[in-house]
């Protein structure tokens, strides 16, 4: 892709303070002015980080040199962010501890006890098991399904029905009856 390509895709660029995102800089402009941009080097084209100076990513959706974002500032993955940042749903931050709360995890083993590996928005972290009354069934179908997973009941207590409960919301029936409980003893007959 040459650069005049890159011009046309951003020819609603304005040039704000350089030390914003790119991405937030993208409004109304000509594509002579975006060109002025490019030759003075505030937009530097590029296809990986390799293109870009030190403390500059490749910012592929828009095909243009960025800075590394600070704590607090949106991202689309880890190398967006400054230093020891992660990206993480959709923001950078400081990670957590390994094995605590909301750190990214593979395995089971990867979390700490009384804690599970699981999806939250797409990203494996480190999450609580559930407590008693805690909702214990993501229904099948839709975002909340394919992004987030729950973690299993804590030890003693298990996922049951409690309740059925069918609600109509927007169209679509909402199942909420499954719930962490203490297990029903069964008694047995002595016949």
């Amino acid at each position: 892709m040459n650069i005049t390509i890159y011009a046309v895709l951003l020819s609603s660029l304005i040039e704000l303070s350089v030390s914003s995102p790119l991405w937030s800089r993208i409004l109304h402009q000509s594509s002579e002015e975006t060109r002025q941009l490019i030759d003075k080097g505030y937009l530097v084209a590029c296809r990986s980080d390799d293109d870009c100076e030190v403390g500059l990513f490749c910012d592929a959706h828009y095909g243009f040199c960025d800075k590394h974002r600070a704590e607090g500032e949106a991202c689309r993955q880890d190398g967006h962010c400054k230093d020891r940042l992660l990206c993480m749903f959709g923001e950078c931050q400081h990670p957590p501890k390994l094995g605590r709360p909301g750190a990214r995890c593979n395995h089971l083993s990867d979390c700490g006890p009384g804690l599970c590996c699981a999806r939250t928005n797409g990203e494996k972290v480190c999450k609580p098991r559930l407590p008693l009354g805690e909702k214990c069934y993501v229904p099948q179908g839709g975002l909340d399904y394919i992004l987030n997973e729950v973690c299993p009941c804590e030890p003693g207590l298990v996922c049951s029905v409690v309740e059925i409960k069918r609600e109509m919301k927007l169209g679509s029936v909402n199942y909420d009856h499954l719930r962490c409980s203490t297990p029903k003893t069964q008694l047995s007959s002595s016949r």
